[in-house]
């Protein structure tokens, strides 16, 4: 990951952390790598392809909030490293 998506991860992550529980965290974020952003999306790759439908529903809309913050909704994308 380059030094820019270093640094928009972790202000990311920073603010999700508190809105998922630790074990939730660890499991599917700890993992990810910002590696595309642009105006229209984010895409993040994982190590392996485990990332589930469920967790795509119901954390990565928190995710998406998130994003808002950055002064336009993104989608949110995945890859397999």
């Amino acid at each position: 990951m380059d030094e820019k998506h270093s640094q928009l991860w972790q202000k990311l992550s920073a603010a999700l952390k508190p809105q998922v529980s630790p074990d939730t965290f660890k499991r599917w974020f700890s993992a990810v790598k910002l590696v595309q952003a642009t105006d229209e999306a984010f895409t993040f790759r994982r190590p392996t392809t485990s990332i589930s439908f469920g967790s795509r529903v119901t954390t990565w809309p928190r995710a998406a909030a998130i994003v808002t913050a950055f002064g336009s909704p993104r989608d949110v994308k995945f890859t397999t490293a």
